[in-house]
């Protein structure tokens, strides 16, 4: 049965392989990688860029309680941190015609990761404990896989996310149990001790905010953060150069309940912004000033049970958009004049999603 499965997947690589060097295939499609948590699985679907369908192409079998995921700047690699005992974080290749994911490397690591990020570079893989208080850098090699870490430094309560800012200068970290983000300074020299801590906060929050997931305008000059307590999108103008962040305002997404807001993104144009929450399982849109950062209120749009997790894709037309509860990806077409929601398509996913991931692959083009 192993060798029928593989010959079968081995006709298909070459079959698609052919098509594309015979020129049917163009760049636009993608591809489409949700995480799975309770089915210990990782789905693949193809995204029809014309009508919004998506078409399930894999149901890779993982270790464990999958989720996050990361992409490696070329997007030739996936990285998935397991969350169940062992933990374990675990590269996968990307199969450059299909989308599909193949096993490369397994890493013990100590400790459950809520978030992973990998620097532009690709030198560094940089995740988060919020149960163990930690942040930790792990080395690249020149295929992107990692070792074990060279730095774990000790954090403030619950850290949510690690991410590096655009110009490659800070990384920050949001610590949803301390109302405040941390920031390090990217040493580029030192292999040994790549983040050095600074001495205050980048940015405090109300009391009881809960700072959750966080985003930069593509200049790095302004800061969008979801608040998963207070259920609140804040907007910070940022100082590149110091690192430090004020806030310029903030918009209340849930009302008449006990908020619990989860994931934010902007469209790659940098017009338009959205934000999850769970408790009324909402995405919530704005439209952005660039000029200013400051946000506009769109719309509010029901959606997946419990939306933890959304993505849209790298040509900003569609966001993608997984339910807890629901055990199920919808896909929403962005009015690119408005930012306007409108349903496209919907698909079973397996239990638990709480991961997207989006890469652009070669689609068939006749």
């Amino acid at each position: 049965m192993n060798s029928a499965l593989h010959l079968h997947g081995l006709i298909k690589s070459l079959l698609l392989l052919w098509l594309s060097t015979a020129g049917f295939f163009c760049y636009a499609a993608s591809v489409v990688y949700v995480a799975n948590t309770d089915s210990h699985t990782i789905s693949v679907f193809a995204l029809n860029e014309t009508s919004g369908q998506l078409n399930l192409q894999q149901t890779l079998a993982v270790d464990g309680a999958v989720m996050p995921l990361a992409l490696s700047p070329d997007r030739q690699l996936l990285y998935a941190a397991i969350r169940s005992t062992p933990y374990q974080l675990i590269v996968l290749g990307i199969d450059g015609v299909s989308g599909e994911l193949s096993l490369r490397a397994k890493l013990p690591v100590e400790d459950s990761m809520a978030n992973i990020s990998v620097d532009p570079a690709g030198r560094y893989l940089f995740a988060v404990s919020y149960a163990g208080n930690t942040i930790s850098s792990y080395p690249l090699n020149a295929q992107g896989i990692p070792s074990s870490p060279v730095q774990v430094l000790p954090t403030g309560n619950h850290p949510h996310q690690i991410t590096i800012d655009p110009q490659h200068q800070f990384v920050y970290v949001s610590l949803l149990g301390e109302d405040r983000m941390d920031y390090f300074r990217v040493n580029h020299t030192l292999k040994s001790a790549p983040l050095v801590p600074m001495n205050t906060p980048a940015l405090h929050t109300a009391s009881g905010a809960g700072p959750r997931h966080f985003v930069f305008s593509a200049q790095g000059l302004f800061l969008y953060l979801v608040n998963e307590l207070n259920g609140t999108v804040q907007v910070y103008q940022r100082n590149a150069n110091k690192g430090t962040a004020t806030l310029l305002e903030s918009h209340v997404l849930a009302e008449g309940v006990k908020p619990w807001a989860a994931d934010i993104h902007l469209t790659p144009n940098g017009n338009f912004l959205y934000a999850s929450e769970r408790t009324g399982s909402t995405i919530s849109g704005f439209k952005v000033n660039r000029n200013t950062g400051r946000l506009s209120p769109i719309s509010r749009w029901a959606t997946e049970q419990q939306p933890r997790a959304f993505r849209i894709t790298p040509d900003g037309r569609f966001l993608l958009v997984v339910g807890q509860l629901s055990r199920r990806i919808s896909v929403y077409a962005i009015n690119p004049h408005s930012g306007e929601l409108q349903l496209a398509s919907t698909h079973q996913t397996g239990k638990n999603p709480a991961w997207i991931e989006v890469v652009n692959l070669p689609v068939t083009a006749r």
